[in-house]
């Protein structure tokens, strides 16, 4: 499992997602566990779909 330190890479649960994003691949977060990450991130991270990853953000961190 990898971590991701930047708080704009992720946008975690379907609460926070927003339309103009447009996905590359995989699919919106359908459920709270479910993220979406930009392209340049999954590539710089060896991210791959389906993958778990924990967010770190200034209040905590959680996997994903």
């Amino acid at each position: 499992m990898s971590s991701l330190s930047t708080p704009l890479a992720a946008i975690a649960s379907t609460v926070a997602w927003r339309r103009p994003l447009r996905i590359t691949a995989g699919s919106a977060p359908r459920a709270p566990e479910d993220v979406v990450i930009d392209k340049t991130t999954a590539d710089d991270e060896g991210f791959a779909v389906g993958d778990r990853i924990r967010i770190i953000t200034a209040t905590g961190s959680a996997e994903y």
